[in-house]
């Protein structure tokens, strides 16, 4: 197998990866959107003692959702730079940055969390 072979199989797993963070991101903004939504609907109704349960669950359940989502796009990350620095390897010149350089790892807040990656503000 050659390297442009290996590199073609990388940039498919590459694709695959940049389209699942995407697809999260979609969801967390429709997530958020009808959970809006259902409380201030739930909120404009007079509330009774199934709500002072149902209203804690749904709000714990709404930050699992978002804290595993944060989670994935996090590994998801940490593998496109993986797939970014062995295409740049293996070609020979730096071809692939974004997320190496400019992604949310290494230049936001992703950054101060891991103290991982590199700043687009360093020379």
């Amino acid at each position: 197998m050659t390297d442009k072979d290996k590199i073609d199989i990388l940039l498919n797993e590459y694709n695959s990866l940049r389209t699942e963070i995407l697809s999260r991101g979609n969801i967390t903004v429709q997530v958020s959107t009808a959970s809006a939504a259902f409380l201030t609907w739930l909120l404009t109704r007079e509330l009774n003692v199934w709500a002072y349960f149902v209203i804690p669950v749904f709000i714990f359940s709404i930050l699992i959702f978002y804290w595993w989502t944060w989670h994935d796009c996090l590994f998801t990350s940490r593998r496109l730079i993986e797939i970014e620095h062995e295409i740049n390897k293996r070609a020979g010149e730096k071809l692939l940055a974004w997320e190496s350089e400019w992604g949310g790892i290494p230049s936001g807040f992703f950054r101060n969390l891991t103290k991982k990656g590199r700043s687009i503000h360093k020379k």
